[in-house]
């Protein structure tokens, strides 16, 4: 990322090759970034923890029953059997949730309304220390990875 620039926020650098090599401050709160492409230019929003050396601090939310996803979640474990419900995929292109299961019940993933996970209405993690990633593609939401 080049000309960045954070208001505020002291001892930030970047580099030319795409990654913010320090920070040595912590620094919490809303970041706004101009994303640019030869076809496509947004305005990203992004409510971050930045730790040193600019690594994402993640939340993580932890559930033991029927739970609706909300958008500010990004990192979900669940222990038992019950269903993680995504919000819209619509208007939130790029959106990640990973989602762990870390007892030994069934974690069901479903959709809002007729949206999908790779085509299919639900999609279910059985295995402990099993989970996966899912992206909004704008419309649906994708497997990104599983592990």
């Amino acid at each position: 990322l080049t000309n960045i620039s954070a208001s505020g926020v002291s001892n930030f650098t970047s580099s030319v090759s795409n990654t913010i090599q320090s920070a040595t401050n912590t620094y919490t709160g809303t970041v706004n970034a101009i994303v640019q492409s030869s076809t496509n230019n947004a305005l990203a929003t992004a409510t971050n923890s930045f730790g040193a050396l600019g690594a994402v601090v993640e939340t993580v939310t932890a559930k033991t029953t029927t739970y609706t996803v909300l958008a500010t979640d990004s990192f979900l474990t669940g222990s038992g059997t019950f269903t993680f419900t995504l919000p819209t995929a619509v208007g939130v292109s790029g959106k990640v949730y990973t989602i762990k299961n870390i007892g030994t019940g069934v974690i069901t993933i479903a959709c809002n309304g007729a949206q999908t996970i790779d085509g299919v209405a639900t999609y279910v993690i059985r295995t402990t220390n099993n989970g996966v990633a899912i992206i909004s593609d704008g419309s649906n939401w994708q497997v990104k990875g599983v592990f």
